[in-house]
């Protein structure tokens, strides 16, 4: 981050920098590849099939082990409502310094 008139800008945006990432000429056709390869039928029903079986597998995991997970947020009374571990202040401060 580069400071500027009262504001931050990211580095790439300053004059003469160009932004992260591959240069456009070999974006472009990589981009165009993966477009043609998504659009082919036999993939999308593929990927179709492949993205419920991975849903149902998730819910077959939420469903086994929701009274484990459960148990285990309870049990830890030092977590707060997004299961985040708390931190003294003063411990924060000095990790500045």
């Amino acid at each position: 981050m580069l400071p500027g008139r009262g504001a931050f800008s990211a580095p790439w945006q300053a004059p003469g920098r160009a932004p992260p990432g591959l240069p456009r000429r070999r974006l472009t056709p990589r981009a165009r590849r993966i477009l043609r390869i998504s659009t082919m039928g036999p993939v999308k029903t593929f990927s179709h099939h492949r993205l419920l079986l991975l849903e149902q597998k998730f819910n077959l995991h939420v469903q086994l082990n929701a009274d484990k997970e459960f148990l285990a947020q309870k049990s830890a009374p030092h977590r707060d409502f997004y299961n985040v571990r708390k931190a003294r202040r003063p411990a924060l401060r000095a990790g500045r310094c």
